[in-house]
């Protein structure tokens, strides 16, 4: 119970092998919102990402709030150029000009929310090498992933599967590669339900209709034996389109190395 956890962190505080107790949430859109309506209920305190450092090694910090941080893509990529400062649009229109930079944060993270957009030609949050040799000099300090995002071998590279609500985290054991179901055993936990919104289906199945009821004219009326390219959908559905006319659209043809 939310509430209860909230009371129990501001009377008794984090046991003091938890505290200072760091959680990072990557991404602030729609997803991201709903995570935080769920941390607001919390005694949450906002911190920069460049804050994490030091809270992360104050024995002054408080054991009776968590310290939280919101990521952003400054803080996932920097450009290649030397000294280039970030441009976001840059980055959307240029990813290869771009390299990692979230790893840095991560050595002072407890928890880490993954609620990003990802797709391969954007940077990983967190590598399986990161973790193996953070885990192997000792030196692994997050603890839990709620990978809300779920793209398999993703921004999250441990998330090599997918879970159920009934059985919703397994710990990603980095030395052996291996996964366990639950969420005791070596390594970090990983929750990677990817078919969260089901949980609640009345608010999940209200919501998805109201957004797309506005887009229902434009799907019923469009001529799809035009080539992709022609295709008159609204930007959001069109790019949302995986394969048409029997092929993979131009996003999306990164599948084929899976097939």
């Amino acid at each position: 119970d939310v509430d209860a956890a909230a009371a129990a962190i501001r009377t008794d505080g984090l046991p003091a092998s938890l505290a200072p107790l760091t959680l990072g949430v990557a991404g602030y859109g729609n997803v991201a919102r709903g995570v935080w309506h769920i941390l607001d209920r919390l005694p949450v305190q906002v911190i920069e990402p460049d804050d994490l450092a030091g809270v992360a090694v104050d024995p002054a910090a408080s054991r009776h709030v968590i310290y939280a941080a919101t990521f952003r893509e400054e803080h996932i990529a920097a450009s290649l150029a030397a000294g280039q400062p970030f441009d976001l649009q840059r980055y959307y229109q240029h990813p290869e000009e771009f390299k990692p930079a979230f790893e840095p944060y991560l050595p002072y993270l407890d928890v880490l929310v993954n609620a990003i957009y990802w797709t391969p030609q954007y940077p990983r949050l967190v590598t399986k090498t990161y973790l193996r040799d953070a885990m192997a000099g000792d030196a692994l300090r997050l603890q839990v992933i709620g990978d809300i995002s779920c793209d398999i071998d993703g921004a999250i590279e441990c998330t090599v599967r997918a879970t159920e609500a009934g059985e919703p985290c397994f710990v990603y054991d980095p030395l052996t590669d291996e996964t366990t179901d639950g969420v005791a055993g070596r390594g970090v936990v990983d929750m990677a339900v990817d078919i969260l919104p089901s949980e609640l289906p009345r608010d999940a199945s209200e919501d998805f209709s109201r957004v797309l009821a506005e887009f229902i004219p434009a799907l019923a009326t469009a001529d799809y034996s035009a080539p992709f390219a022609e295709l008159a959908l609204p930007a959001p559905i069109k790019r949302a389109v995986i394969t048409h006319r029997g092929e993979l659209t131009p996003d999306y043809r990164y599948l084929l190395q899976y097939l």
